[in-house]
This record gives structure tokens, C-alpha cells and sequence, in this order.
């Protein structure tokens, strides 16, 4: 809290201690992205089978973020978070390590799940902390995650040259991420006001008037995580193709395809870290669509280049224009007037089912188009985003004020 409830110096050390969660969680995708076409090999299974491996990723990561509502109400986000990141840590090691399909299968939906713990509770201490502050802070949040995107792609870019096995590439990541958390925890906020669950004051980042009913909550809560579900497409999509994208189409090396992801996760982070200023410069619905629009060119000049130097640029274009979207959805979701640990939780799990059932879409529409067409599915779903974008109003030009009281706690979670 602020003034008389927390110390001064707590706040600053909470928003240092939830942005290395975000890193760890980041570090942690990231690391596992860039050795996908290296598991592909090792496992043996074919472009439309890891398709359905990454499904289970998904799967795994729903179950977790349905349990984590449930557990924030128990134990709160900073212990969960804490839990959460050191099994997802410890989890990412079996995936890495995998030799066949199914401890491949296995491994990723362990990490989905332990992951979908993390994500949910750090998302939720992010909201609260957002509060806190009284102003604009989610998106350096999720600059934080792609921080840690970049370190895992550069890191798993550089293990990958130096030619290191998949046991020192896993113990690297493994241990990086578990440090990460056990060395920021004890800066997490403590005690009740840290537990999402109460009803709150709306921070007028949803659209059209504060809801009133039930019902009216809900439409909001399943247009939003709509629009969650068609931008995790379009990030998944990056995520877990940029790579064998830049092998298969245009026959890059290993070390030049697992480039293209580090460049957009780079240009992700730029915009992450100006998105706050733009959203109180632009609106947060100027701003989504300015971003779509971005992304849309950025996804455009990836499918029609014939040269690797040109897709970099168009990867660099389309992490640029998602950077802020994602975050602007999920603080208009943990701003309505009421929201829960829950709420928030749906919100999110539509997101990350979208994440890696979009990409495993892509892994099956290969089956029947070349790779380079079926990455076309991503600008469907941005062109849909474009007409959705009214579910994001400009917020108010002047944040609420923080409530000085102990029983009004932030709810809601959600990277």
C-alpha cells in the first residue's frame, strides 16, 4: 500500500519483485522457443504432430490457470507466484531434454500447467500493484516478460551456436529462472490487501458505462478475453513459427531461424516499455488500433518476403505493433468494477488456449498449404482484433485515486 499502510520503499521493491516474475516466465518461453526446431529433431515427430504437442501445452496451461483462482483465494498471488515459478522452472527441464514424443508430450503439459499457476498469480500481484501506483504500469509489466524473452532467446541463440546439448541448454534455463525467483520474492506484498477476490472501484479503462448487473460483467469479461484469445494467436504464432518459418521458406540456418524470433520479441519489448505513456498520450483504444494496424503490416511483409533480411523487418514491424495490445486488454479486465481472481482467470485462459491452439492450428493447416500460406491465420485474426477494438475506450485522462483502506483489494489476473 501507500502512505501510512506500507513502508515507502515497499511499493518500488514490490514493482521490482513482479517484473522479475515476468522476466522468469519470459525467460522461460523464450528459452523453450528457441529450441523447438532442435527438439523437432531430436523427437523425430513432423511439423503437424508438434502442432498437437503444443496443443498439450495449452491444455496444460488452462488447467493451472483454472486452479489459480481458486489458490489466490487460499494463499494469495506473491506464495502461489512463488510456487508456481520455481515447478514451471523445474518443469521446463523434461520438454528440453525430451528424446521422444511422448516424454515431449508429457514435459509440455507439466510446463503448461505449472506455467498457467505463475502467469495468473504474477498478473494478479501486477494488477494490485498497478493500483497502487494510481497510474499506468501494466505494460512495463509485460516489457518485463519480454526482457526475459529476449535473455531466453539470446542465451538459447548462443547455447544453440556453441553446439551445447540439451542437458547444459535445460540446466541453464532451469537454474536462471529458479534464481530469478528465489532472490525477488521476499519483495512480493504480503497480507491481505495482496489477495484478489473483493470488489473494487473501476479504473475506467473498460468500455462504455461502469456495469451494474451480473450480466453485464460477464459480456465484458467474454469480449475482452475474445480479444485476449485473437492476440495470443497472433503472439503464439510468433512464438512457436517464426523459427521453422525462416527454415522451411526461406532455408535458414539454425542460428539465423531462431534470430527471427529474438528480433521480434525485441521490438516487443520497446514498445512495452512506451506503451504506458502512449495509452495516457493516445487512449488505450487509439492505441489498440494504431497497434493492429501496425501488426497487420508488420504479418503482411513476413508472408510476402522472398529474403531472410526483409523478414526480420517484418517481424521487427509485427512485435512492434502487439507490444502494447495484450497488456491494454488484460488492465481493462482487472479494472471492472468487481472483478475476481476468476474473472480475470477466464480472461487469461481463453488467452493462452489461443496461444497454443492457434499455433497448433497453424501446425495442422500444413497438412494442406506450405507453411508460408498457413501463416496467413494470424492476419485473419488481427483483421478480426480491428473490428473489436471498440471494446477499448480511451481511460480517463487523470488515474483514480488509491483507496487508503485494507478491504478493498485488487482481484484478477492475467499476462
Amino acid at each position: 500500500m501507500t502512505g501510512r499502510l506500507e513502508p515507502r520503499t515497499a511499493l518500488p521493491r514490490a514493482r521490482i519483485a513482479v517484473s522479475a516474475l515476468f522476466v522468469t516466465y519470459g525467460l522461460a518461453v523464450s528459452s523453450w522457443a528457441v529450441h523447438i526446431p532442435a527438439v523437432q529433431d531430436r523427437t523425430g515427430v513432423s511439423t503437424a504432430m508438434l502442432g498437437t504437442m503444443l496443443l498439450l501445452l495449452g491444455a496444460g496451461a488452462l488447467a493451472g490457470m483454472q486452479l489459480a483462482g481458486p489458490l489466490i483465494g487460499r494463499i494469495g498471488a506473491p506464495l502461489l507466484g512463488v510456487v508456481g515459478g520455481l515447478t514451471a522452472s523445474a518443469a521446463l527441464a523434461v520438454p528440453l531434454t525430451a528424446t521422444n514424443p511422448v516424454v515431449l508430450g508429457t514435459g509440455l503439459f507439466i510446463f503448461g500447467a505449472t506455467g498457467g499457476l505463475l502467469d495468473i498469480a504474477m498478473n494478479a500481484h501486477a494488477v494490485y500493484v498497478e493500483r497502487r501506483y494510481g497510474r499506468a504500469v501494466m505494460s512495463s509489466f509485460h516489457g518485463a516478460f519480454s526482457i526475459g524473452n529476449i535473455a531466453g532467446a539470446a542465451s538459447g541463440t548462443a547455447l544453440i551456436a556453441l553446439g551445447a546439448g540439451p542437458i547444459t541448454s535445460a540446466l541453464v534455463a532451469t537454474l536462471g529462472c529458479a534464481t530469478l525467483i528465489l532472490v525477488s520474492s521476499p519483495w512480493l506484498l504480503r497480507g491481505p490487501h495482496a489477495e484478489p477476490g473483493t470488489r473494487r472501484e473501476s479504473c475506467q479503462l473498460a468500455h462504455d458505462a461502469v456495469p451494474t448487473r451480473a450480466s453485464d460483467k460477464l459480456r465484458r469479461v467474454l469480449t475482452l478475453g475474445t480479444l485476449a484469445f485473437l492476440y495470443f494467436v497472433c503472439e503464439g504464432a510468433a512464438t512457436d513459427w517464426s523459427g521453422l518459418h525462416a527454415r522451411q521458406h526461406l532455408g535458414a540456418d539454425g542460428t539465423a531461424s531462431a534470430v527471427t524470433f529474438a528480433v521480434f520479441v525485441t521490438t516487443m519489448t520497446i514498445g512495452r516499455f512506451t506503451a504506458d505513456r502512449l495509452t495516457d498520450a493516445l487512449g488505450a483504444f487509439r492505441l489498440l488500433r494504431a497497434g493492429t494496424v501496425l501488426a497487420i503490416a508488420g504479418i503482411t511483409v513476413v508472408l510476402v518476403s522472398p529474403y531472410l533480411p526483409l523478414t526480420y523487418v517484418g517481424w521487427a514491424v509485427y512485435g512492434l505493433g502487439l507490444a502494447g495490445c495484450v497488456p491494454l486488454v488484460f488492465s481493462a479486465t482487472g479494472s471492472l468494477p468487481g472483478s475476481t481472481a476468476t474473472d480475470l482467470s477466464r480472461v487469461v485462459g481463453m488467452a493462452y488456449v489461443a496461444m497454443l491452439a492457434g499455433p497448433s492450428v497453424i501446425g495442422w493447416a500444413t497438412r494442406v498449404v506450405p507453411l508460408s500460406a498457413a501463416m496467413g491465420i494470424p492476419l485473419i485474426a488481427l483483421g478480426i482484433c480491428l473490428t473489436m477494438s471498440r471494446a477499448i475506450r480511451q481511460p480517463s485522462t487523470a488515474p483514480p485515486a488509491v483507496p487508503q483502506r485494507t478491504g478493498s483489494s485488487p482481484t484478477g489476473a492475467g499476462r
